[in-house]
């Protein structure tokens, strides 16, 4: 039976940490990166926003860690770059984009060395490059890059990322079949855990500790590490550990030729914590061994209904290992009750299966290769672009020269025949342009002051209504969630309160001169959207013109646009029945955003269902010069907008 390492692959980042997303923290967070300047204080801002939607919202984080990113770029921020790479990583990671996080690596690596960050950075981007190699499952390389990033940690005393990093060398050394080195790692590795006294790293040291030693067949090592590795489990309330503890010691019972009852019991711990863990190859796993105790019992005829069971689960989730087992162990009861040529197909079947088994290796091997060309290929190329570049330096320092000396003579003459020209027109034009002069600055100054006294008092207004009625909202908040006994008013009177405060941000960043531009209205929309059908439970994508022109907008232009939208999404999920929403955002000479659903769609004779609502949206589009229409069909209603952005 598969044996399972706690391996949490750390995403290792320089805080090593990341921000949980509690309300009052996010909108901390968010005031701050409204108010902030655009400096290198706000790239760590938007990186710690991005951390805090990474666990919930992932899509929102991506879209923050993008915003770093742009901001890094902008300032010249090579660390801001770096801890981009690092904490985008984890979600390509999660999305199994294992070629494209490998880049992201490999890139930190290089601004490291160049512009020489700190050994926390350097330590932390290495750790990842061999994290993502070993998720390739391209060891050697792995290894490479892990060892060089101890000696840094341990001149740091990063006892947790060494913990972490030693922890995945025992896992890649006993996958090369070295059992001792694999020791020697999970040793340091649960050394290290005790340093900082963290019961979850120790937890998870200790059980892998105990795989090492199953790898070795010393059992009573391995049964008393994972052991104490369940009761950390147990005392901190920790699944992950608890379950991946039961499930190691069930397959050392059955490897020392234990009681059936014994593992079978321990087996069956496993099931609900698989369950509330959504972890289907380890809730397969107990059921196996379920299955495979209750055949060590020779009930053939119960454990033969397991068994198919397993495999048709398996089967339907793709996990072939648990598959081959399966087909295995109804070989063997086939054989056990007489039936040799059932027996006989079994064996077939799973000869096809670790067919399959191989050909994903070979897959897989000849992938890591390609990568590997890819990234030499795409060194090779930076190097000549580099070259490209100095030769057209010193092309274009030698055509400069003589740019210089054309430009030195064109100059002169220009000079020459202008003096002649103001001579000639100079008492003529004199008093005419003063008096234009005059107007025109008179004109300026009216119009400047008039525009900033608006402006002012926009911010104004904003501002006192965000420090006068914010303070007095959020401190009524708090009273409503204090009181001790909760009751149907208490429960209307918090959800009224938090609707007024999600409605007072609305307007407050309507009124504010500074959210005029076509970037700040498409972030508020793209993440109020994202807000409302993550908490309706609906799938969404987003499709956008990128890069957005850099471009002012009126007050009215924004507020409108954004509650069209707004009471849009809120129709779908009120009426559409649906379970996926499509968000397509296009920027040539108009403002276009369509907004389809896979729901049930609408007829025309229907449209009275949303009451006022769609004639406000008709209404307030018209306002602004633009068009609003409602059309179902193929599965699904499409609500699409365009407005000129001149308006």
């Amino acid at each position: 039976m598969k044996r399972l390492t706690l391996l949490i692959l750390y995403i290792l980042t320089c805080t090593w940490g990341f921000v949980q997303a509690q309300d009052g923290v996010v909108d901390s967070l968010k005031r701050l990166t409204v108010t902030s300047q655009e400096d290198t204080a706000k790239v760590n801002l938007l990186i710690s926003l991005g951390q805090a939607y990474e666990y919930s919202l992932p899509d929102s984080a991506a879209y923050f860690y993008g915003q770093a990113r742009e901001l890094s770029e902008k300032l010249n921020y090579p660390a801001g770059i770096v801890r981009y790479n690092t904490n985008y990583i984890s979600i390509l990671l999660a999305k199994g984009e294992l070629d494209a996080a490998l880049l992201l690596c490999l890139e930190a690596l290089q601004l490291c060395e160049q512009y020489r960050l700190s050994d926390l950075q350097m330590a932390s981007a290495l750790a990842n490059t061999g994290l993502v190699y070993q998720s390739k499952e391209d060891f050697t390389k792995a290894i490479e890059y892990d060892l060089q990033a101890i000696p840094l940690l341990e001149k740091l005393k990063r006892y947790d990322m060494l913990s972490t990093i030693n922890g995945n060398l025992m896992d890649i050394y006993r996958k090369l079949k070295q059992p001792d080195k694999a020791l020697e790692f999970a040793r340091r590795s649960l050394d290290d855990a005790r340093q900082i006294d963290n019961p979850q790293m120790t937890g998870a040291a200790l059980i892998n500790l105990g795989v090492a030693y199953q790898s070795l067949h010393q059992w009573k090592e391995a049964l008393q590490y994972q052991r104490e590795g369940y009761d950390i489990g147990l005392h901190i309330n920790d699944i992950g550990i608890q379950m991946i503890a039961l499930i190691n010691i069930g397959d050392i019972s059955v490897k020392t030729n234990a009681e059936p009852d014994d593992y079978i019991a321990t087996y069956q711990k496993v099931l609900p914590l698989a369950e509330s863990f959504s972890h289907h190859e380890a809730k397969y796993q107990a059921l196996y061994g379920i299955a495979y105790g209750t055949f060590a019992k020779r009930r053939y005829a119960e454990a033969e209904a397991q068994a198919k069971a397993i495999l048709e689960a398996a089967s339907e989730d793709n996990i072939k290992n648990i598959s081959l087992n399966a087909i295995t162990l109804l070989r063997d009861i086939a054989n056990a009750t007489g039936r040799h040529a059932l027996a006989q197909q079994y064996a077939l079947s799973g000869d096809s299966i670790e067919t399959q088994l191989h050909g994903e290796e070979l897959q897989k091997n000849i992938q890591e290769l390609e990568t590997k060309y890819d990234v030499e290929k795409n060194r090779a190329e930076v190097l000549e672009q580099k070259l490209l570049v100095e030769q057209k330096s010193i092309e274009t320092q030698q055509q400069r020269f003589w740019l210089i000396v054309s430009a030195v003579f064109i100059i002169l003459l220009l000079l020459l025949m202008l003096a002649v020209f103001r001579s000639y027109r100079h008492r003529q034009l004199l008093n005419k342009k003063a008096m234009e002069a005059m107007q025109a600055e008179h004109e300026s100054v009216r119009l400047k002051s008039l525009l900033e006294g608006q402006s002012q008092e926009r911010q104004r207004i904003a501002q006192e209504m965000h420090d006068d009625m914010g303070t007095e909202l959020t401190s009524l908040l708090y009273l409503i969630r204090s009181l001790q006994e909760k009751n149907p008013t208490s429960e209307k009177l918090l959800r009224s309160t938090q609707s007024l405060t999600k409605k007072m941000n609305e307007i407050i960043w309507a009124m504010n001169p500074e959210q005029d531009t076509l970037e700040n209205l498409i972030a508020y929309m793209r993440q109020h959207i994202a807000e409302t059908l993550d908490n309706a439970g609906l799938e969404y994508a987003f499709a956008m013109t990128d890069p957005l022109p850099d471009m002012p907008l009126k007050q009215v232009f924004r507020r409108n646009i954004y509650l069209v939208t707004k009471e849009a999404v809120h129709n779908i999920v009120r009426h559409a029945h649906a379970s996926r929403v499509n968000i397509d955002i296009q920027v040539t000479g108009e403002l276009r955003i369509s907004i389809r659903d896979n729901g049930v769609g609408i007829s025309p004779e229907k449209t009275n269902r949303f009451g006022n609502g769609l004639k406000n949206m008709q209404q307030r589009m018209t306002q602004i010069k633009g068009t609003f229409e409602i059309t179902s069909g193929g599965g699904g209603t499409c609500a699409a907008m365009r407005a000129p952005l001149n308006v």
